[in-house]
């Protein structure tokens, strides 16, 4: 309910705002306060497609990412390769690819989305799901190992999901059946082997910065 707990030491039981107050106040009896004054700025709300209007706050949390931006200059290469109709929605693609200032954070704290296939121990070893097993969910499935192989700790379920756009930048090998082939169904061998690399990809111009990019990605 936006509390602050016992964590907050002197602030607990306090709402954000409140304890947002009180910590300038005794900031400024200590001394400590460098400048108090009112900002005009947007924030998020949740969510603006609904009634409520309730500021977001934003916790820092450890993710996940894929590095992206030390492969810029070979994405760009495969996008130069790509027809774009039109042509000038290629720079769309080249400017977002140049301009990115940190890699994909491909992780979301989420109820719904396809889960991490991997297991960590306390000391932060990272134990992925064999190939085979795939695809497992963590939060039910038993690990590979029963303790980290590099420490011995304990496993522990990682229970952030992915971020949508790693679906959805494998529609090309989901829909020319590619899973199914590599698992050895002879149908969907031939099936990928005829259809795969796909032809087309109508999508609108507002998603060339994720579903466009992180599919050449």
């Amino acid at each position: 309910d936006g509390t602050l707990n016992e964590k907050a030491g002197p602030y607990a039981g306090l709402k954000i705002e409140e304890a947002r107050e009180k910590i300038a106040e005794d900031l400024e009896k200590m001394g400590l306060l460098y400048k108090k004054e009112k900002i005009k700025h947007r924030v998020l709300r949740h969510t603006e497609r609904s009634s409520c209007m309730a500021p977001i706050e934003l916790l820092p949390k450890k993710q996940w990412f894929i590095k992206v931006k030390d492969f810029t200059d070979e994405i760009v290469k495969v996008a130069k390769e790509i027809n774009w109709y039109p042509e000038d929605m290629f720079l769309r693609l080249k400017d977002w690819a140049e301009s990115m200032d940190w890699d994909w954070v491909i992780s979301r704290q989420r109820v719904f989305g396809t889960p991490f296939p991997f297991w960590v121990c306390k000391n932060g070893h990272i134990v992925p799901a064999r190939e085979e097993d795939l695809p497992v969910d963590p939060r039910f499935d038993k690990p590979p190992v029963e303790k980290c192989p590099v420490c011995g700790a304990e496993l522990e379920p990682v229970t952030d999901v992915l971020d949508c756009w790693v679906d959805s930048s494998i529609t090309p090998l989901i829909i020319t059946r590619w899973y199914e082939a590599i698992k050895g169904d002879e149908e969907a061998k031939k099936w990928f082997e005829h259809n795969f690399p796909t032809a087309l990809r109508p999508q609108g111009t507002d998603i060339i910065r994720t579903w466009a990019f992180y599919t050449i990605f």
